[in-house]
């Protein structure tokens, strides 16, 4: 199948990104018997709209595993350009992470500066209240991940051990959860042991963590732990 022949697969389901998708870079991983494919796309594709696409790939190369990814780089400066059009989603975001943010995010002024994003609050007690939850560092995430999308792996169906109700999905930097957007904070980073002496974590190395029963993986150089959304590493001691 062509690459046109693809992307037709995928606007005949979803008709409201015809024309905005670029052709994919497909990658065939030998050793893992695996295909990772990446669009870049011209507009914000919400999950819903992901996980259609997801299914339709799947269809087409159903005999082997499949990991997609949706890459926008051009919206993170069209977000500050054109700020109105991408409010929503992290009004939504507050919301949904905040609830007590609900009372006054109608009286909230948004303003974006250069490349800065002031947010002004209507009173001094929401001001504090939003400073203490750490608001500004998730709104900053918030952007980088509406504008980049997780990579959605399945084939392992490794549950999330934070929230139990999403699968571990992967990003460039992190293995996080699917179900990100619902608020589930779960995070490993890829470099998290790295400067203890061990691996850079991969798929195959955090599905077989978070299914090892004691929370600990034995290697050659050492060994992982993982306890409560936290990830360390033990070197193995020197004969």
């Amino acid at each position: 199948m062509s690459y046109e022949d693809l992307l037709t697969k995928i606007y005949n389901e979803l008709p409201q990104l015809k024309g905005q998708l670029h052709t994919p870079h497909v990658v065939y991983v030998k050793p893992q018997g695996k295909v990772y494919i990446t669009f870049q796309s011209d507009v914000l594709v919400e999950e819903a709209a992901f996980l259609k696409m997801e299914r339709v790939l799947r269809q087409v190369f159903s005999q082997c595993p499949l990991a997609l990814r949706v890459v926008s780089p051009s919206l993170a400066q069209d977000f500050l350009a054109h700020i109105e059009n991408y409010k929503q989603v992290f009004v939504d975001f507050l919301k949904r992470n905040y609830p007590a943010s609900i009372s006054w995010m109608d009286q909230m002024d948004w303003r974006c500066e250069g490349e800065r994003i002031t947010l002004t609050f209507p009173d001094p007690f929401s001001l504090e209240f939003m400073g203490r939850q750490g608001v500004a560092a998730r709104l900053v995430q918030a952007v980088k991940d509406s504008t980049e999308s997780f990579v959605h792996d399945n084939v392992s169906q490794t549950p999330c051990p934070a929230c139990g109700k999403g699968q571990v999905v992967e990003n460039a930097k992190a293995f996080g959860c699917s179900r990100w957007r619902e608020g589930c904070r779960f995070t490993l980073w890829k470099n998290a042991v790295s400067g203890a002496g061990g691996p850079e974590l991969n798929a195959k190395i955090v599905t077989a963590l978070l299914k090892a029963p004691d929370g600990d993986l034995r290697g050659s150089t050492g060994t992982l732990h993982y306890h409560e959304g936290t990830v360390g590493f033990t070197p193995k001691a020197p004969r």
